[in-house]
C-alpha cells in the first residue's frame, strides 16, 4: 500500500501461475479419501456418459435429430445436483474437480469428443472407467499459501479440504 496525501492507495502485481504435479504421500485415512474422491469422480463420468448416450436432455443438444454433447449443461449445478443427488458417492468430489475449466466434464470428457473427431452422441464410442481401466488422478487448484516447507528441502506439505494436510514431492522450484 503506498500513501499519498494521507489518502492510501493498493498497487496489484502481476504474480505468474504455474502448474505442477505433485506425489502425494497420504497416510491410510488419507488415502482412503482420496480413494472416495477418485471413485465418485468415476461414477460422475459413467453416469454422465450413459445419460449423454441415451439423450438425456439435460446434457444434450439435438438438431434435427441428431444429438451433441453439450459440455456446459454437464458442468452447471442443476446436473451435479442431480448426480449428487442420485449417486452419493460424487458427494465426495470437490465441486472444483468437476466444474471448473480444468474439471471433469470440460477437460476430460471434451477432450476425449475432441478426439475421436466431434461426432455425435450417437457415432460416440463412450469410454467407460472400471477397475480394469480405472481413474487415477484429479485436478485441484491450490494458492501458493496452502504449501508450507518442512526442515528437508526435499519434502512440503500441501493442505486439501476434506483431506487434511499431505507430505507432497515434486513441486516446481519456481515457487
Amino acid at each position: 500500500m503506498k500513501e499519498h496525501n494521507g489518502v492510501f492507495s493498493i498497487e496489484y502485481k502481476r504474480i505468474e501461475n504455474y502448474t505442477m504435479k505433485c506425489r502425494l504421500y497420504p497416510n491410510k485415512e488419507q488415502a482412503l479419501k482420496i480413494d472416495a474422491i477418485l471413485h465418485g469422480l468415476r461414477v460422475a463420468h459413467n453416469v454422465t456418459m450413459y445419460e449423454m448416450k441415451h439423450h438425456n436432455p439435460a446434457i444434450t443438444n439435438s438438431k434435427e435429430g441428431v444429438y451433441w454433447p453439450d459440455f456446459k449443461k454437464m458442468s452447471k449445478a442443476k446436473w451435479l445436483n442431480w448426480l449428487r443427488d442420485n449417486y452419493p458417492a460424487v458427494n465426495a468430489v470437490p465441486a472444483a474437480a468437476l466444474s471448473t475449466n480444468n474439471g471433469l466434464f470440460n477437460k476430460d470428457c471434451k477432450r476425449a469428443w475432441e478426439k475421436i473427431g466431434k461426432l455425435p452422441v450417437d457415432k460416440w464410442d463412450v469410454q467407460y472407467y472400471s477397475m480394469k481401466k480405472p481413474r487415477k488422478s484429479f485436478l485441484i487448484q491450490k494458492t501458493a499459501n496452502s504449501f508450507k516447507m518442512e526442515d528437508n528441502p526435499y519434502v512440503m506439505k500441501l493442505s486439501l479440504p476434506n483431506i487434511g494436510t499431505v507430505k507432497i514431492r515434486g513441486w516446481n522450484n519456481k515457487l
